[in-house]
């Protein structure tokens, strides 16, 4: 019968502990009552066609202040996540919001409605905030911009593997173009620029592969690329009348002067026109004498460069073999053997002139012995001094069209 007392008792007291223990912790813990949120709050103001809205809670047991920031920083989160979920792009998930948010700069968000209210230390900030439509479309169509570079830029690579050289440079030119519009890239504006002038570097076009790899290497900060670029300078050939004339039509005016007359060269003519032709040059001849003969001033310049506008020709190459008849003729040992041959004592001047305008390109002149005038074209067309020096500024020129 004791025990049965005692166990009775004790359960008894047990049951009241639990009771106390209880009522002690509902009074210790009591949470703060939830605070009567604004009137706007269950019907903020919808999206309308100047700014979209998004409303946020902030809690801060600190400062009224870090709970507007609470808030704040919600509201900027919301909106970076609407403008993700509004672009299709080929990645997913909360990563890809969070690179979204880091990368695109959100201008012009603001409060535009705040209420607040406090309970003991417990300050709570209910915002509305809203964002202009037209920075959202900016941003959607600097995301989509990105998107389509992405897609872009895969097919060029594919291109390059499959050797269609056009079809790869086409794209890279395009994704160069629109690489500032663009947000939200997997690849490097160095990457395009390099891919560039590697597939210019295959098709010996090297004044075009030069300009990519300078550009990397005045512009970039990164060593990866700098060290890559450098890697791709080591490879340039020697610049050429193919990187000054490529994909335009040279007329060729070519005369020979002797004892004061002048005259088409049809010798030197299809010599140059030969020269030319190794490059894929496409020229047109120009086989009647236009600016009279006696000089190549401003005015006969420009008279050459009109005769040749009907021919489509981008530009003319004219060359003037002036010839000392007096010296001609003496006899001079051939380099390398026992042998003589008559002597050419000439001087050869030349000018490439830009059709449309008559705008002289570049113009120099060479002068001494040859065994013919064939001799002092070599001269002309790849000394490095000559021709080869105004092949940028030809392309320049040719391209400002």
């Amino acid at each position: 019968m004791c025990c049965l007392a005692s166990s009775s008792h004790l359960l008894t007291a047990r049951a009241l502990a639990t009771v106390f223990v209880c009522l002690l912790f509902s009074g210790c813990a009591t949470l703060a009552p939830e605070l009567p949120a604004p009137a706007w709050w269950a019907d903020p103001q919808q999206h309308g066609p100047q700014y979209l809205y998004f409303k946020a809670k902030g809690e801060s047991s600190v400062s009224v202040e870090e709970a507007r920031r609470q808030a704040l920083n919600s509201i900027r989160g919301q909106i970076a996540e609407y403008v993700f979920s509004e672009v299709k792009v080929q990645d997913s998930g909360s990563a890809v919001r969070v690179s979204i948010e880091s990368a695109v700069e959100l201008r012009e968000v603001e409060a535009f409605k705040e209420d607040e209210a406090h309970h003991g230390s417990l300050r709570v900030v209910w915002m509305l905030g809203r964002y202009p439509r037209s920075e959202y479309n900016r941003i959607r169509e600097r995301l989509e911009t990105g998107a389509r570079l992405e897609q872009q830029w895969r097919e060029a690579q594919s291109a390059v593997n499959r050797q269609q050289m056009k079809a790869a440079e086409d794209t890279l030119l395009s994704i160069v173009a629109s690489y500032d519009k663009a947000l939200r890239t997997s690849f490097a504006l160095e990457a395009v620029q390099l891919e560039l002038a590697g597939l210019y570097l295959k098709q010996e076009r090297g004044l075009k592969a030069r300009r990519w790899i300078v550009d990397v290497q005045k512009s970039t900060v990164d060593a990866q690329w700098r060290s890559r670029a450098d890697e791709l300078a080591g490879q340039l050939p020697p610049v050429s009348l193919k990187d000054a004339f490529e994909g335009r039509t040279v007329a060729l005016y070519c005369c020979a002067r002797r004892e004061g007359k002048t005259a088409i060269d049809e010798g030197l003519t299809q010599e140059l026109n030969g020269r030319l032709a190794k490059d894929a040059l496409r020229t047109v001849a120009i086989h009647e004498l236009v600016h009279g003969g006696d000089s190549f001033d401003d005015a006969s310049l420009k008279r050459i460069a009109s005769a040749c506008a009907p021919q489509r020709a981008d530009a003319v190459l004219v060359l003037l073999l002036d010839v000392n008849t007096a010296k001609t003729g003496a006899k001079i040992e051939i380099p390398g053997t026992s042998d003589t041959t008559d002597a050419l004592d000439a001087k050869l001047t030349y000018f490439v002139i830009r059709v449309s305008d008559g705008l002289v390109l570049g113009s120099d002149s060479t002068v001494g012995f040859s065994n013919a005038g064939t001799g002092m074209l070599n001269t002309i067309l790849t000394h490095r001094r000559h021709l080869p020096k105004f092949a940028p500024a030809i392309a320049d020129g040719l391209a400002a069209e």
